[in-house]
């Protein structure tokens, strides 16, 4: 049976009290039922507390705390229901405790207090009894004081007990086409902000260039099943001998539990010759920094993200944008138009899009992919639309390689209902015309038309004049996406 263990709610407050009556009068007294009641309705006095919920029952629960001084921690309410007693379960609910705060540097000890029908399991774990009380908390039942001092030794103890516990982290080859289900239920867990569905991830499984390295595993803890993705690629776009983009995707309510150290430790030991590692997050996700920075990656880069609603949106104000750029002798036609007037269509826009990129400020030299690759990746995907991409001809323009095309614009769709801008650019020489504001207009009036979407962009820091128009249009910034970076 599925047995987690997550932060505390108010809708638990029933289920611990079904827990501590379980264990009355052996291990509590009934009298202290509304002490407890007390610390569970009171957040500042429950400090962290956690609930262990095995199906859809609690069965478990215990908090801890770290004082002021940030040198001493505590255990709080400690307990598992009475008929589980003996399963394990009392003991990996400690060890999680345990090891959060282990993973503390500055703390320095952990006190408890306790009876004389469990001191012996705390001490087990290290822990020393400075005092004995006798009738403690009440008749029969003496008060045990115990500290644990957290040195390196106490540290590593802790770690490897816990480690132990996770019998239940299992690290296996991710399966396809099984594990794209899965997959996607944890990636919209963690990023909910940007769903993905099974069909996607197949999708751009099948889009993988053979030439490039990548390791895939996913990590099933105990009877929860898969909770945890990762992945490691040479990066296809902008490859670099030795650098490879990893990624850990882990679900909220199993974090901490060492599951996503597993993981990077697993996948580094598939790198071969590794002489970078790049991962990437959204910079509201703490969590992921914080796991990062312990772990010596150093922030790289970053994007900014931008969004804007087209349902109402005013085209008035820039009717003039339209006209100066048919007064530049320039034309703007769907690429659902061009691919039905020139077969060849696809091929010159591939080879404005290699142009474009190399202009794309993002601190990273591109690599070229085959026309094949490209088109796959582009043109073909699911998601791309065709008759939402845009682009810019100069009819007196005749370009070996790029043809009449001039720049454009590409919008995809997601599944949820909003659109992505893929690439907008104009080539240099015909910059500084209203082209690039004209293209990207004419995307979202294709979206206003086709539902009142929302639309979604990306920028870097240095394209101040891409970044400049998108504002002017009207999008609004939403928290970047950072790309940090360990050298070895």
């Amino acid at each position: 049976m599925n047995t987690i263990i997550r932060p505390y709610a108010e809708a638990d407050e029933n289920g611990c009290l079904e827990v501590f009556d379980s264990n009355v009068p052996k291990y509590f007294s009934v009298d202290e039922r509304a002490d407890y009641n007390a610390f569970l309705r009171d957040p500042a006095d429950r400090g962290t507390y956690l609930v262990m919920e095995r199906g859809r029952e609690i069965v478990g629960c215990g908090g801890f705390y770290t004082k002021s001084d940030g040198k001493q921690g505590g255990l709080t309410w400690g307990m598992v229901r009475r008929d589980l007693h003996g399963t394990g379960l009392g003991k990996r609910l400690l060890l999680e405790r345990l090891f959060r705060l282990s993973q503390t540097p500055e703390l320095e000890s952990i006190a408890l207090d306790t009876g004389q029908h469990t001191f012996g399991f705390f001490e087990k774990l290290g822990f020393v009894t400075h005092n004995v009380t006798p009738d403690g908390y009440w008749e029969g039942l003496d008060r045990y004081d115990m500290k644990l001092e957290l040195d390196q030794t106490a540290r590593e103890r802790i770690q490897s007990a816990y480690q132990e516990v996770q019998t239940m982290i299992k690290i296996r080859p991710f399966q396809k086409p099984e594990d794209f289900g899965v997959a996607a239920d944890i990636l919209n867990a963690v990023e909910p902000e940007w769903p993905v569905t099974p069909e996607m991830l197949a999708h751009w499984d099948s889009n993988h260039d053979p030439k490039y390295f990548r390791s895939e595993w996913v990590a099933e803890y105990g009877d929860a099943g898969v909770v945890a993705l990762a992945h490691a690629e040479e990066d296809s776009h902008a490859f670099e001998e030795g650098k490879y983009l990893l990624g850990i995707r882990v679900r909220p309510e199993f974090r901490r539990k060492g599951i996503g150290e597993a993981l990077y430790q697993h996948l580094l030991k598939q790198l071969k010759e590794p002489k970078k590692l790049v991962v990437g997050f959204a910079e509201d996700k703490l969590e992921s920094r914080r796991f990062v920075e312990k772990r010596g990656f150093v922030e790289e880069w970053r994007r900014y993200n931008s969004r804007l609603q087209t349902k109402g949106f005013d085209f008035t104000p820039y009717t003039h944008i339209e006209k100066q750029v048919q007064d530049a002798g320039l034309e703007i036609k769907s690429l659902t138009e061009l691919l039905e007037a020139d077969p060849d269509a696809a091929r010159k826009l591939y080879e404005l899009d290699w142009v474009l990129s190399q202009d794309v400020p993002m601190g990273l030299e591109f690599t070229k992919r085959s026309f094949e690759q490209w088109m796959k990746e582009e043109l073909d995907d699911p998601h791309f639309v065709k008759e939402a991409c845009f682009v810019a001809v100069d009819p007196r323009r005749a370009d070996p390689f790029t043809g009449s095309l001039v720049g454009y614009t590409s919008l995809m769709k997601n599944p949820a209902g909003f659109w992505v801008i893929g690439m907008t650019g104009v080539l240099r020489e015909y910059r500084g015309k209203g082209l690039a504001k004209a293209l990207k207009l004419r995307g979202m009036r294709y979206v206003q038309e086709h539902g009142e979407g929302e639309i979604r962009t990306t920028n870097d820091p240095p394209n101040v004049a891409m970044l400049g128009i998108n504002l002017s249009i009207g999008f609004k910034r939403d928290p970047s996406r950072l790309r940090f970076a360990k050298r070895l």
